[in-house]
């Protein structure tokens, strides 16, 4: 298989692995942890596998290890110290780290035997909830830090849709609530394609039997009228905002779709990145708006209401 060969800075490794430039220089010194190759300018480069090697320290650091002992284990004796903590219940810190690399390696097989590992200890919802959302975070950091172009986000963004969208397929199509009033419509506001959330809350909305129908990414407001007209009772939209509609547009936003489509008895949820970071507006008695999705979760399911 050929692979994507990476090559990072010293302060790219800060970013990814947590362990200061600093740190990585004296334990260069003292240990030979580390040997980058030099440009012309004496700049260090680093190589992915250097990459996973860190992660992989840094991550036995956290359950105790001393890097004096550390360094002196080759990369293979490293690595099955890390295959050794994944079969235990703290799985979690070394898996992620795994997903890290195999993500910026462009090496779905990696991914998938890192998934399918996960999948014998957990269930979907405890996977996603416990890796995949805290990889997406992290993702999140590293490209606003520089760290990762599109490409990177686009290829785990693919898996992980994949993956919901297999779990989906599981539920049967009966697999309905028949006292449930609403019908529930997810979808996403213009110019948003950001859907790992909402597609997320879809797959939950259906596991416990509540009738719903995903519409995904940039819908128009004016193109959810072939909805409300064909439904005769009454609708829950539900919209996740991760960059659109800018905060300028939304007191616009919830005007026009109150006036162009909300029916008294229907009802408009909306959570998002947006009203984490400020005080969410209160427009309407039928709109609701959650400063962060963990809050519409315990919302719908009050039972169990973990992501």
């Amino acid at each position: 298989m050929n692979k994507i060969k990476l090559v990072f800075t010293i302060g790219d490794l800060e970013n990814l692995t947590g362990i200061s430039t600093h740190t990585i220089r004296i334990w260069e010194k003292r240990y030979k942890l580390l040997c980058p190759e030099r440009t012309d300018t004496n700049l260090r480069r680093y190589t992915s596998n250097d990459l996973r090697k860190l992660l992989n320290i840094a991550t036995l650091q956290k359950h105790g290890e001393r890097i004096s002992r550390l360094a002196l284990l080759s990369t293979h004796e490293l690595e099955c110290q890390i295959n050794d903590l994944t079969q235990h219940d703290d799985a979690l810190s070394p898996s992620l780290n795994g997903l890290k690399v195999a993500m910026l390696e462009f090496d779905k097989t990696k991914l998938e035997q890192i998934y399918q590992q996960l999948s014998t200890q957990f269930t979907f919802r405890e996977l996603f909830q416990n890796i995949l959302v805290p990889l997406l975070i992290e993702i999140g950091r590293l490209w606003q830090t520089g760290n990762l172009c599109p490409a990177h986000e686009h290829f785990i963004s693919n898996f992980i849709r994949k993956k919901i969208y297999v779990q989906i397929d599981k539920i049967p199509e009966n697999n309905h609530v028949a006292e449930d009033e609403f019908t529930r419509v997810v979808f996403l506001p213009p110019n948003e394609m950001h859907e790992l959330g909402a597609l997320y809350l879809y797959y939950r909305l259906l596991s416990v039997g509540l009738h719903a129908i995903y519409l995904g990414q940039s819908i128009e407001t004016t193109d959810l009228q072939a909805i409300r007209d064909s439904i005769s009772g009454r609708i829950m939209y539900i919209s996740w905002w991760t960059v659109y509609p800018e905060k300028a547009g939304v007191a616009e936003f919830f005007s026009d779709f109150k006036n162009k489509l909300l029916k008294p008895e229907d009802q408009l949820w909306v959570t998002g990145h947006h009203f984490n970071l400020s005080s969410p507006p209160a427009p309407d008695t039928n709109i609701f708006v959650f400063k962060n999705p963990a809050d519409l979760f315990h919302k719908l399911f009050p039972e169990n209401s973990k992501v």
